[in-house]
């Protein structure tokens, strides 16, 4: 699956290249339907995407589905989509929202301290690794660990090291490895 400025296309390279999907066709309602900025597929085979809202496609009935993200909470615009465990967690330019996939609501991340101010400098993607922890990079500076079965969170500044810490850095993609090894870019390398 590719998301992009014009919805959402299937690469299948045993047959025609690519199918597209125009996800803005089915929500007249949604004025500016923007770019896909996240996909993640549910153990059901629905697909996730986001960008202006959150929204599905069920690729055995051809339906899709949006749900509205609630007045007041973080706006509309969606950074980033990622599944960990039954849930979506959404990264927005105010913070963290996630929806419960099977009772379809939202509800705000409340994990961080609100001294820490992640709602002023945006989130710009959140990921789940294999021991349970969740990633995510806030702003152009800071990157964190939250553990939700300890209710705890730890503040890293990856470019720390070779950027004093009055200038602009940023996490800007995490990957884990098949021994447990987590891969942080950002602007300075890896």
């Amino acid at each position: 699956y590719i998301g992009g400025m014009y919805g959402l296309s299937i690469y299948n390279p045993t047959g025609s290249f690519f199918t597209v999907y125009k996800p803005a066709e089915k929500f007249p309602t949604v004025k500016e339907f923007g770019n896909v900025t996240g996909l993640v597929e549910d153990e059901t085979g629905k697909l996730w995407f986001s960008g202006s809202g959150l929204f599905s496609y069920d690729f055995k009935s051809g339906q899709y589905e949006q749900y509205p993200i609630p007045v007041g909470m973080y706006g509309k615009h969606i950074t980033s989509l990622n599944k960990i465990k039954n849930e979506l967690w959404l990264s927005t330019p105010l913070g963290i929202i996630i929806f419960d996939i099977k009772q379809k609501k939202f509800r705000p991340f409340k994990g961080i301290h609100p001294s820490e101010r992640i709602s002023e400098t945006g989130i710009s993607w959140c990921y789940g690794d294999s021991k349970g922890y969740v990633w995510f990079s806030a702003g152009a500076k800071y990157l964190y660990r939250f553990d939700p079965e300890a209710k705890s969170y730890r503040r890293y500044n990856p470019d720390s090291v070779f950027i004093e810490g009055a200038k602009i850095t940023s996490t800007k993609a995490f990957s884990e490895d098949k021994n447990g090894k987590l891969w942080f870019g950002t602007y300075s390398g890896m």
